[in-house]
Parts: C-alpha cells; sequence; structure tokens
C-alpha cells in the first residue's frame, strides 16, 4: 500500500508540475525589446524573455563585429553564442611545375599503353585499330536487326492501345477547374464574411504584439527638406512624441540621409491570445465552414 501511495503522489505531483507549466506557457507573458543606437557605436539589438527569465534570447548586430546571437538558460549559462565567422586555413597551392610534369608522365603511359593493345591515340580519345573491329561492327548490326523485330513484334501485339486511351475522356472530378470557376466557387458572400472575420480576430492578435515605442531622441533627414518636412509632421501624430524625455529633431537643411539617436521600443506577446484568436476563428460557422472547405479540397 505504502508504494502505491508513493506512485499515486509522484503521478499527482507530475501532472501538476504539467499543468502548472502549461498555465504558465498559455497567460505568463513574453517580453521583448527593440534597441537601436546610432551615436558613435552602430547597433540593433534584439532582446526576448519570459516571466520570470528562465530562458531568454538575444540577437545584436553591430556595424564593427557583425551578427552576434546567444541564448540563456536563467540568465546565467550561454548555450549558443556567435560572431564574426572565422576566416579560412589558407590551403597550400602546389607548385605549377610539379603539376605539368605529373600530367606529362602520365600521358606517356597512356600511350605506350595504347600501343600494346594495338590502339591509336589521338588527343584524349583512342581509336581501336585491331583487326577484329569489322566483325565487332558486324555483330553489332545483327543484334540491332534482332531487337528491330522483337520491338515490331511487339508493337503489332497491342493494336492502337494509344488511341483508346486518346479517345476516353477523364472523369469530371479530374478536371481542372478555371480560375472563373474557382473564384465563383469560394468568394461567395459567406465566405467573404468568414475571411473578413478572421481578418479581424488575427489584426487584434497583432495589435496587441507590436511594439510600442518607450524612448527615442535624435536628429534626423531625410535628404530632401519638403520630405523630412512632410515625415516630421506625421511623427508629430503619434503618441510617442509627446512624453517626457522624448524628442526628435528635423534637420531641414543637411542633404544626408541620416539618424543620429537612439531608440528603444518594448512588447509583450501572449500565447493565450493566439490561441484564443483560433478559437473565435472555429467557433464560427462560416470561417469553420470554409476552413474544413480548402482542407477537404
Amino acid at each position: 500500500m505504502i508504494i502505491l501511495k508513493i506512485i499515486g503522489i509522484s503521478l499527482l505531483v507530475i501532472l501538476g508540475l504539467i499543468l502548472l507549466a502549461l498555465l504558465y506557457m498559455l497567460f505568463a507573458p513574453i517580453g521583448y525589446d527593440i534597441v537601436g543606437r546610432w551615436n558613435g557605436s552602430r547597433y540593433v539589438r534584439f532582446r526576448i524573455h519570459d516571466l520570470l527569465r528562465i530562458v531568454s534570447g538575444k540577437i545584436v548586430y553591430d556595424m564593427q563585429s557583425g551578427l552576434q546571437v546567444s541564448v540563456r538558460l536563467f540568465g546565467l549559462k550561454e548555450l549558443a553564442g556567435g560572431g564574426e565567422p572565422e576566416a579560412d586555413e589558407e590551403v597550400e597551392a602546389l607548385p605549377e611545375d610539379i603539376s605539368e610534369d605529373a600530367e606529362s608522365e602520365s600521358g606517356q603511359k597512356r600511350d605506350e599503353a595504347a600501343e600494346i593493345r594495338g590502339e591509336k591515340v589521338i588527343g584524349n580519345h583512342q581509336i581501336s585499330t585491331s583487326v577484329d573491329r569489322d566483325a565487332d561492327i558486324e555483330d553489332g548490326v545483327s543484334g540491332n536487326e534482332e531487337l528491330d523485330n522483337v520491338v515490331i513484334d511487339d508493337v503489332e501485339t497491342e493494336p492502337e492501345a494509344d488511341d483508346r486511351e486518346a479517345d476516353e475522356e477523364p472523369p469530371d472530378d479530374e478536371k481542372k477547374k478555371s480560375p472563373v470557376a474557382l473564384a465563383k466557387e469560394y468568394l461567395t458572400k459567406q465566405n467573404i464574411d468568414a475571411i473578413k472575420f478572421m481578418l479581424g480576430c488575427m489584426m487584434g492578435f497583432i495589435k496587441r504584439t507590436l511594439p510600442h515605442i518607450k524612448h527615442i531622441r535624435g536628429d534626423y533627414s531625410l535628404g530632401s527638406p519638403d520630405l523630412t518636412g512632410q515625415s516630421y509632421g506625421l511623427f508629430a501624430c503619434f503618441p510617442f512624441m509627446y512624453k517626457k524625455g522624448n524628442y526628435l529633431n528635423a534637420d531641414f537643411e543637411s542633404g544626408d540621409l541620416y539618424f543620429d539617436g537612439e531608440l528603444i521600443a518594448k512588447g509583450r506577446i501572449k500565447l493565450c491570445w493566439l490561441v484564443g484568436a483560433f478559437i473565435r476563428i472555429l467557433l464560427n460557422k462560416d470561417s469553420r465552414t470554409l476552413i474544413f472547405k480548402v482542407i477537404g479540397g
């Protein structure tokens, strides 16, 4: 009895841990941030981590050191890393004189072996000069005649097989539908409403996961005073321009395209948002009908 109790308690603990892990994966937010700096040091960094930072990853692209990738477990051990690829080892080339001598020696040996067999060498090709050459040709001609007779007999045993298959038309199910027929079949009002509903669900998920600009400072120019002014007016419509500590100065005098400053954006993702979007799509009758129709062909 004691052993059975221990086994039962162990199974309950394992099932509880599995359930806890699933709930953590579904509802714990996965945070990410994007940092870009173009003042002195120029680099872009993308970092992603879970709520407790059990697993975290980082991708950094530096203009000087190149691409670097790292993954850490509990923030302690680096599981993977990358940097600039190491230069390949130089392969020592053989002297040209040695390769030419080896090639000439191999050519002389080939000529001597061909003369022993009674063959004549022209370039890289060998031509047989033996007296049995005519006999070989006659044997080949007679063999070809026998093969032709066999092929003719086989063709005569199956008359008009290809014509009979050509006359048979494939069934309607196997015929390929034209694009117009497919459009009429799928672009019905019901399917269009289903597509709009699915796009709305996915756009809601994407809107939640988009990064938000937390910090931006710098000077920029698009190379033309007109474009710079238009872009500055467009940036003025976004709320991040009015947060404390943020500023973006437009350089109307410069004729070069540049940005000198830093940018920090943050966002988060929850898997329950994605699962919820798929559940909403499957619960919708029109969307479910369209999905099953596409999958079923």
